[in-house]
């Protein structure tokens, strides 16, 4: 698994934070936006915060 200071634009406190909302690694973060992706027929990177967020509440659903 590629650790996510790896990645640009993710420093230690970003990083941290990601880690916070269950989202530890470069795979785990680019999975789940690669498939929101997907399904709009998009670019990951145009997906809007708020929809990010509740894929991440989702993710979290679903690890309980």
């Amino acid at each position: 698994m590629t650790e996510l200071t790896s990645m640009m634009n993710i420093g230690k406190e970003m990083a941290g934070k990601l880690h916070s909302v269950g989202i530890g690694s470069a795979e785990e973060l680019v999975h789940l936006y690669a498939l929101e992706g997907a399904v709009r027929n998009t670019e990951f990177n145009s997906i809007p915060e708020d929809r990010k967020k509740e894929l991440k509440a989702f993710r979290d659903f679903l690890k309980r």
